[in-house]
């Protein structure tokens, strides 16, 4: 027969095993947890890079329809053709109407910018307007830079979307530029 201390012992053994499997078990649940966690939020950071990229190419294929028409309507006002009003303000509202579908797609900066250079292309030959050709001409190459400009912010603003560490990255690498020119 076992003596007390044997039972004890034995007592003690099993419980002790019993605990340290528990403690085990629940590390190691806390480490696979934490492990699925991690690979959820690189999913999620996948996906979402994946469609900022959809996004990105949306803008850029609406800007590039836009701009197209933006060109259709200078080349028009510049070929020497005898002038149509009919011609140029239809050219015009397509010019406008690429604009608005543009406008679904991008913030409120580069939409802006969109109807302001839309409008200003109008203004151009429009005659009603008692001001000089050179004034307006002035104006709208003005606009146009300050179309430029914005869809560039845009851009860059994707491409920081795409790559949430980018800024950090750029940052680092400027240093790293830096420290190695001294």
């Amino acid at each position: 027969m076992a003596t007390k201390d044997e039972v004890r012992i034995v007592l003690i053994s099993s419980v002790s095993a019993i605990l340290v499997g528990l403690m085990s078990s629940l590390i190691t649940g806390m480490f696979l947890t934490k492990s699925n966690n991690i690979i959820a939020e690189k999913d999620v950071k996948i996906i979402n890079a994946q469609n900022t990229q959809k996004n990105l190419e949306m803008v850029q294929s609406k800007a590039e329809v836009y701009i197209d028409s933006v060109m259709d309507l200078i080349i028009y006002l510049q070929s020497g053709q005898d002038f149509d009003v009919a011609v140029a303000k239809q050219l015009s509202m397509q010019v406008q109407k690429n604009g608005f579908k543009l406008m679904v797609y991008v913030g409120p900066e580069l939409a802006g910018k969109s109807i302001d250079l839309s409008v200003k292309l109008q203004n151009s030959f429009d005659f009603t307007d008692g001001r000089p050709l050179s004034d307006k001409m002035k104006e709208l190459q003005q606009s146009a830079a300050e179309w430029y400009k914005a869809y560039f912010t845009e851009m860059t603003k994707y491409n920081y979307q795409s790559m949430p560490n980018k800024l950090e990255a750029d940052a680092i690498a400027l240093l790293l530029s830096y420290l190695s020119k001294s």
